[in-house]
């Protein structure tokens, strides 16, 4: 229900409270006008409207006032998600509603409701942005508003750094950017204003809100954890200006990721074309590999997602490195087909790479033939016989030292680095033409038949040889060595250990 926030009582405290309030209309114009100025079109334009997303909490409240105060002519269209996931939500939407009246604006109200019991923070936020969408194009808006604060800000960090994010999850969240499939900006003129503004604004110009109980609910609520109990925790041990200080962080690592991005956009195009209206992406290997280091790649690759909005954020930093391993490899097979999360397949045509958006109905295109009786599918890790040899894979619990995995009996076993190995793996026996690049070789390929003979392996049996592949190429000589690229090194953070035993020993 709404809340009236208490009465202030002196003089003095009205007088702070003015200046404050002040401050805050002087940033909220600010933050909108750079954003115009980015736009090309400085100018508030009062004919194009901007949508406004406002729950009924105090940031959304907060950022309507201030807006009709700073900017009187502009049209503005209240735009209220009701997730009907909670008592209360109802009583929400009413209260906007009245906002609207009050204020005489137009308002659209979307409903959605939850399809699973997990994930709600994630699910509610794809439909709502969906939705502000649709909104948009209705609307023909020059922008969709959202209340983001700099608390949203320190949260959304600590909770990318905590899964592991690299340089550009360290930028967080943009003050504006393009919402696609619009005309449309998505814009935060609170992206740098504490919350603690935001309320101080609404007390003393005495202005309801509402209060949602599940942004307190830590045992539920993963941002209301990080928002109730680690922020303030770090506050009082370490830093109490901490969520000032992730916004700078945020706003350096933004700075050097656009500047970066300026480059990559370059380095994108001399290898690549885009086509939007099939989905595809068509990279040109010589010309990929040629684009700067690892890293320089794996950001080309971001920024193709980015490019072609497909989905990223099942994307991990490992599904971007092996992505690049498995472009930039000379022994990736032709024809070969890596599927990758959000419905995305890649596939090597010669020396070219198409990447599409696949409906999400189309079944996936295994990468080998699964009926062909001379290739065996291996589930990684796991176990599979084939002949008189029991082949498995098991994860180490420690990385075994480089003595001992030179002691190690080459015949039976070896240890590789999984984070190298691009799947589904699969056995069988090798073909003529075919390479590797045996450890020892430092990264010189050698036929596998040569490999075989310098072994000791007589023509007879060469044919009868297993050998592991994973979409790049050989992983395993099974019964001899395993490739190069697999090999473990000082950087490696896990390993699996091969083994090779005849079926009549136990496995």
């Amino acid at each position: 229900m709404p809340e009236l926030p208490h009465e202030s009582g002196s003089e003095n405290r009205r007088q702070t409270d003015d200046v404050k309030t002040r401050q805050l209309h002087f940033q909220t114009k600010n933050a909108v006008r750079k954003w115009l100025t980015s736009s090309g079109n400085p100018i508030v334009s009062p004919d194009k409207k901007w949508v406004l997303a406002i729950s009924g909490g105090p940031d959304s409240v907060a950022l309507l006032h201030v807006l009709m105060h700073c900017f009187p002519a502009q049209h503005i269209v209240l735009a209220h998600m009701n997730h009907h996931a909670r008592d209360g939500s109802d009583a929400d939407e009413e209260f906007v509603r009245q906002l609207a009246i009050k204020h005489d604006l137009p308002i659209e109200i979307g409903h959605w409701q939850p399809m699973r019991t997990t994930h709600f923070e994630v699910d509610a936020r794809i439909a709502r942005l969906k939705w502000l969408r649709s909104v948009a194009l209705q609307h023909q808006s020059s922008a969709v508003f959202t209340a983001h604060t700099l608390d949203d800000q320190a949260e959304t960090l600590l909770m990318r750094m905590a899964r592991g994010t690299g340089p550009t999850g360290m930028a967080g969240i943009r003050p504006w950017r393009h919402l696609e499939g619009t005309q449309a900006d998505l814009v935060r003129p609170f992206l740098k204003i504490p919350k603690s503004k935001i309320l101080s604004y609404l007390t003393s110009s005495k202005i309801p809100f509402c209060n949602d109980p599940t942004n307190m609910d830590e045992d539920h609520q993963t941002r209301a954890w990080v928002r109730q109990s680690l922020i303030p925790l770090i506050q009082n041990r370490l830093n109490p200006q901490f969520t000032q200080a992730l916004g700078r962080l945020a706003d350096l690592a933004r700075e050097e990721q656009d500047e970066l991005g300026q480059i990559i956009l370059e380095r994108l195009q001399t290898c690549t074309v885009l086509d939007r209206e099939t989905n595809t992406c068509r990279i040109q290997i010589r010309r990929f590999r040629k684009a700067g280091s690892a890293r320089s790649r794996r950001q080309i690759l971001r920024k193709i997602w980015l490019e072609m909005c497909w989905p990223m954020r099942e994307m991990s930093f490992q599904h971007w490195v092996r992505l690049n391993r498995w472009l930039f490899s000379k022994q990736t097979l032709d024809g070969s087909v890596y599927q990758l999360p959000g419905h995305i397949q890649a596939t090597r045509s010669g020396m070219d790479v198409s990447i599409q958006l696949a409906d999400p109905t189309t079944p996936i295109i295994p990468d080998f033939d699964v009926d062909d009786p001379k290739i065996i599918s291996f589930d990684w890790p796991g176990r599979v016989v084939v002949d008189q040899w029991n082949l498995q894979a098991t994860l180490l619990l420690k990385i075994p030292e480089i003595r001992e995995i030179v002691a190690m009996e080459p015949s039976m076993e070896a240890v590789i680095d999984p984070e190298k190995v691009i799947p589904p793996v699969f056995l069988k026996h090798p073909a003529d033409g075919e390479k590797f690049d045996p450890l020892g070789l430092s990264g010189h390929h050698q036929k596998l038949v040569d490999f075989l003979r310098i072994q000791g392996v007589s023509n007879h049996l060469k044919k009868q040889t297993w050998v592991m592949y994973d979409q790049i190429g050989v992983i395993w000589v099974v019964g001899h060595r395993i490739a190069d690229r697999v090999k473990i090194t000082p950087e490696s953070r896990s390993a699996w250990h091969l083994t090779n035993v005849m079926k009549s020993e136990p496995a």
